[in-house]
């Protein structure tokens, strides 16, 4: 990663240079304002690369552009740098083998369980007690619609009862290009985690909408609201037999956590999964 406080006036013959919007925040010390994955998705990367940055005068950082890694021996400066961290270059490369890894089965259960990229017809919006009947209905026939979902009838009770959860959570629909809810979502903070873990709650879609990106959509809001609101941290569990789910999550970053897993007397074993925003 390079840096320097001269701005230059191109990147090449014919490229002119196009100043990148400031990260606000100091750069160094206390780290930075904006956290590196919100750039990573702004700039739709991930994996290893070779990130050109300026530092400019007044403290701001630039990103200028993104390439792949020119070259990479024991002697080139990414290695090196982990070799002067204690760590060898054997671990650093298992290390970026595990996360391609890791992204090769994010990209498999998306393809498997036909989740598609959301299209600019979906709109997410904040729920009003207008919207509180179609929710119920709507999240009743999406769980009922699972396959492999054993009936959980005081459960579905729970899930048709929108007002007793519009009280203890923030409510999303996600709207098709006719106004009609088509998805539904909750979110709010995990009680004992002084209020930097979030969740989301019934992430529902319509079983005549799938397909089309909605959960998706409905949990990429709630990620970007609980950043916006202060969380570091959302925390997940999905019943077992819920595999869309379990696809969703991963291919929104998160890491399966089975120290979060759940074992329920009264219902499906929960599984845990776990992202930092």
């Amino acid at each position: 990663m390079a840096s320097s406080s001269t701005m230059p006036t191109s990147t090449g013959p014919g490229r002119p240079w196009r100043r990148c919007r400031p990260i606000s925040g100091p750069p160094f010390g206390s780290g930075f304002e904006t956290p590196l994955p919100t750039w990573a998705a702004a700039l739709r990367v991930d994996g290893l690369a070779r990130v050109d940055v300026f530092l400019t005068e007044d403290g701001a950082l630039l990103v200028n552009e993104v390439n792949t890694m020119p070259g990479f021996t024991t002697e080139s400066t990414f290695p090196r740098m982990w070799a002067a961290s204690g760590v060898a270059f054997p671990q650093v490369l298992d290390r970026l083998c595990n996360l391609a890894v890791g992204r090769h089965e994010r990209s498999r259960a998306l393809i498997d369980t036909g989740i598609e990229p959301v299209g600019p017809s979906i709109r997410v919006r904040a729920a009003t007690e207008a919207d509180w009947r179609v929710i119920g209905e709507l999240t009743v026939a999406a769980y009922a619609s699972i396959p492999g979902r054993p009936r959980l009838a005081e459960y579905d009770r729970e899930l048709a009862d929108v007002a007793a959860r519009a009280d203890e959570c923030t409510l999303l629909v996600a709207e098709d290009a006719d106004g009609f809810v088509v998805g539904a979502v909750g979110y709010d903070r995990i009680p004992g985690t002084d209020g930097k873990v979030g969740r989301a709650r019934q992430v529902s879609v319509s079983p005549q909408a799938r397909g089309r990106g909605i959960g998706r959509a409905l949990v990429e809001e709630v990620m970007a609201r609980l950043r916006s609101e202060g969380v570091t941290e959302m925390a997940e569990r999905t019943a077992d037999y819920m595999a869309g789910a379990q696809a969703l999550y991963l291919s929104l970053g998160f890491r399966r956590a089975p120290e979060r897993d759940e074992t329920q007397d009264d219902g499906p074993d929960l599984m845990g999964f776990h992202r930092h925003l």
